[in-house]
């Protein structure tokens, strides 16, 4: 696969996938994605004990290097990445990607290794390269996910039920997953999975993000966001084989509902 360098409004630049046409990231920009919708609702900051954090779909690594800038804690990342010609034309053109030049070496070391040491002795950066279901075994169960693929219409398979399932077996009870979607069928497939599901803060290119977690969340998405199951256009879930009926009494004996 291929990227080309794309001008985004504020300045800022991001990287397009040839192949599907796909833009890494939104009008808002690698930086302000990463902190707006994933390093500060994660509370991070606050952090004090060591926390693993999974790192779902690298990309340019804004998300990464946000948590390590945005918190004190130890950190054990793990970033998942299938195509790293993305990450690698970022470097080349780091000038234009400023968490990429503030931490180059550790990046090119983490190409190069796969695993590399923070600085100060916080903890350790792993990367790991091909499809994230084959390869998530090979991670520690995580505190923390971003969840940052690309959209659900470009990558369905990484957005339905069973992915999910999958997921929902490896985390720690009490870990948080965040993601810049909010569309219905994602929302639907998480919590077929088991998930309780919060909506998560807007930003300027969104009106809405998702949080999800094997507890309770508050708020949780309440009974009257079923109503879109009936005024979505598309709500069923990716893999899904029910009806827009089928599902609403499946979500409706889910743990978020009942």
């Amino acid at each position: 696969m291929g990227h080309l360098l794309t001008p985004l409004p504020d300045g800022s630049t991001t990287l397009t996938e040839t192949s599907q046409g796909q833009a890494m990231h939104s009008k808002l920009g690698a930086w302000r994605e990463a902190t707006e919708v994933y390093v500060t609702p994660s509370r991070i900051a606050e952090s004090t004990g060591p926390v693993v954090l999974w790192d779902v779909g690298m990309g340019t690594a804004a998300n990464a290097v946000a948590a390590i800038e945005g918190s004190a804690c130890p950190l054990d990342i793990w970033s998942f990445e299938n195509d790293l010609d993305g990450l690698r034309t970022a470097i080349t053109h780091s000038h234009l990607f400023p968490w990429i030049g503030r931490h180059l070496g550790l990046l090119e070391q983490l190409l190069e290794n796969r695993s590399v040491a923070l600085p100060g002795g916080r903890g350790a950066w792993h990367l790991l390269e091909g499809d994230f279901r084959r390869t998530q075994h090979q991670a520690t169960e995580p505190d923390l996910v971003f969840w940052d693929f690309y959209s659900p219409s470009v990558v369905p398979d990484l957005w339905n039920c069973d992915v999910f399932r999958i997921l929902s077996g490896r985390l720690k009870p009490h870990a948080l997953w965040l993601s810049y979607a909010a569309a219905t069928p994602v929302r639907a497939a998480l919590l077929l999975a088991g998930f309780y599901v919060s909506r998560g803060p807007s930003t300027a290119a969104k009106s809405e993000t998702t949080q999800a977690s094997l507890n309770p969340l508050s708020p949780k998405l309440g009974t009257e966001w079923l109503g879109k199951i009936d005024r979505s256009s598309r709500p069923l879930p990716y893999g899904y084989l029910g009806n827009r009926e089928s599902l609403k009494q499946e979500l409706l004996s889910s743990p978020n509902f009942s």
